[in-house]
């Protein structure tokens, strides 16, 4: 964040302004090819839409979770039956 122009704003929106002119409020949002969100290269940025930003995280195969190796234990999980040993009298 920066402030610039009297308003505090996002530096990878106001870097894409400043070289490429204004971007009309709430029309496209300023995305990164380079996927680093803290970026401000001019050469990184592009505008689209959030289904244009979807669909490029996407293709590069990112936002999508790891399979889970572990399962998570559960409360109140109902565990199946096992053969116990008696115990020693």
């Amino acid at each position: 964040m920066l402030s610039y122009g009297g308003k505090t704003r996002r530096a990878h929106r106001t870097m894409y302004e400043l070289m490429h002119g204004r971007i009309r409020p709430n029309a496209l949002h300023v995305c990164h090819s380079c996927d680093n969100r803290k970026c401000v290269n001019p050469n990184h940025l592009w505008l689209g839409t959030i289904q244009e930003n979807l669909a490029d995280m996407r293709r590069k195969g990112r936002g999508t979770k790891p399979p889970r190796t572990k399962p998570k234990a559960r409360r109140n999980q109902v565990q199946t039956a096992v053969s116990i040993p008696a115990l020693p009298r």
